[in-house]
């Protein structure tokens, strides 16, 4: 196929899938960590909370819409009725989750935001499934565990994020102090977790694909060792050459998309240890400097996120089909506009804070 026929589809296409992978982590994130919080509410009745789930409830309504835009943005055969049912059944308990304090009940409430958690972890497997063109396979386990992980991650970064933000102004607003040893832990557990599932997820890619594995470790020969820094160049070992071309996917963005990801891993796993260690010895909110830390590292789980799937996407045998670059423009126009609007409220919202009283 004319490599420039592809550009145009290209352009549309990676962007999209770039910001449903944004809108999404955080969405699936933030439902597993909205059901903790009302769960805690539950059994504590502390105010505290309840302000958190108000005021995270928000940011995951406007996470939510993007991912359902952007899924609707993308075209077949990424997206599937299958993907969307998670989605739609989020939208239709959000109303519960947003009004239904009084007229719900407690109980009825915490089953619909448990409901929409649940149905987070099986828009989950079909995101891991749809993105890879490979619904079924031996590494469907792994990649799934790979995304959940990612997420949660990602979620715990920007609580984190937040936090540290509202408590570089305010040191003694509790709804921060409290989210941000909560997003600590997460971080301090879930970070080593997905060291091992991401290696583990790896090695399920040597059989179907040794040559993707190849450019993604530079690995030329059978006996050579782990490369950390390397300059990406064509497969040239004769244990390579009867593979398909291409198997790999192009070797630069391969090589230099794990080494971002995993570079990220090990900060986050570094940032994780440290707010554990402050957690310990006194109140994490009391270091300038790993507040300061925390609010950098905010994005780093998008990042993360976007590279891990720039490789898992390269072993693509699908993918989007040539359309006109005009199009391209008005598509991406729009999406821009969207994405952007619902990108700048969501960090209005995260300015503002969990200040004032939740609702009864």
């Amino acid at each position: 196929m004319d490599v420039d026929a592809l550009i145009p589809p290209g352009l549309q296409f990676a962007p999209t899938v770039a910001f449903h992978i944004i809108f999404s982590n955080l969405a699936i994130g933030l439902a597993g960590y909205l059901a903790v919080l009302e769960g805690l509410w539950l059994a504590t009745r502390n105010e505290v909370f309840k302000a958190l789930y108000v005021f995270w409830l928000k940011i995951f309504a406007v996470s939510l819409c993007l991912s359902v835009v952007t899924s609707l943005a993308m075209s077949y055969p990424v997206i599937a009725w299958e993907m969307l049912a998670p989605l739609v059944l989020a939208a239709s308990l959000l109303a519960i989750m947003l009004f239904g304090w009084k007229k719900a009940g407690p109980g009825l409430h915490a089953a619909a935001t448990v409901l929409v958690a649940l149905g987070a972890l099986i828009w989950a497997f079909w995101v891991s499934s749809a993105y890879s063109w490979t619904p079924l396979s031996p590494s469907s386990a792994s990649r799934l565990m790979h995304v959940t992980l990612a997420a949660y991650l990602t979620t715990a970064l920007v609580v984190g994020a937040a936090s540290a933000w509202r408590l570089l102004k305010r040191q003694d607003e509790l709804e921060s102090q409290m989210s941000l040893r909560m997003a600590v832990g997460i971080l301090a557990i879930v970070a080593p977790m997905q060291l091992l599932v991401g290696d583990m997820s790896g090695k399920d890619v040597m059989l179907p694909q040794p040559a993707k594995l190849a450019a993604v470790e530079t690995f030329w020969g059978t006996e050579q060792a782990f490369h950390l820094t390397a300059l990406p160049r064509a497969a040239e070992a004769q244990d390579l050459r009867p593979l398909a071309p291409g198997d790999g996917g192009p070797t630069a963005i391969s090589f230099w998309s794990f080494r971002v990801m995993a570079g990220l891993g090990v900060a986050m796993i570094v940032l994780g240890a440290w707010g554990a260690w402050l957690c310990a010895r006194s109140a994490p909110e009391r270091s300038g400097a790993f507040l300061r830390a925390c609010v950098v590292m905010g994005p780093a789980g998008f990042v993360a996120a976007i590279t891990g799937w720039t490789i898992a996407m390269l072993q693509a045998t699908g993918g989007p089909q040539p359309v006109s670059a005009n199009q391209v423009s008005a598509w991406m126009s729009g999406l821009l506009v969207i994405c952007a609007a619902g990108a700048l409220y969501i960090l209005r919202l995260v300015a503002q804070g969990p200040a004032g009283p939740a609702p009864r």
